[in-house]
């Protein structure tokens, strides 16, 4: 949603940019106030573009980073999905007792009656 708004704004100035710099060009000398006034906003359309190519890369950046750091979790969740599935299909296959897996702890339940192997 900003990308499109900045964009938008981005092809405001650009339509604008080119018109102003028309009017200058037929401006020759560079101390007069007409020349001044005409260069004030060119210099703005100018930095508006310059901060308008930075921030879209810093968001590109940032939605970039962003997906890889999804497909990370995404891995790290399947894997985890597999290794819940075979300890369940070893405990019911009575392979395993949940006190033997590597890293198991058992958490204590208030009122719950302790399962027994």
């Amino acid at each position: 949603m900003a990308e499109e708004q900045a964009h938008q704004a981005h092809q405001l100035r650009a339509g604008e940019g080119p018109e102003r710099a028309t009017k200058l060009a037929l401006k020759s000398s560079a101390d007069t106030p007409e020349y001044k006034e005409l260069r004030r906003p060119v210099v703005a359309l100018e930095a508006a573009e310059l901060h308008y190519e930075a921030t879209r890369l810093e968001r590109r950046k940032s939605i970039e980073q962003g997906h890889k750091e999804i497909v990370a979790l995404q891995v790290q969740i399947a894997g985890t999905q597999a290794q819940e599935s075979r300890l369940e299909a070893m405990i019911q296959a009575d392979m395993v007792k949940i006190a033997q897996i590597e890293g198991f702890k058992p958490i204590r339940v208030p009122g719950a009656i302790p399962r027994l192997f």
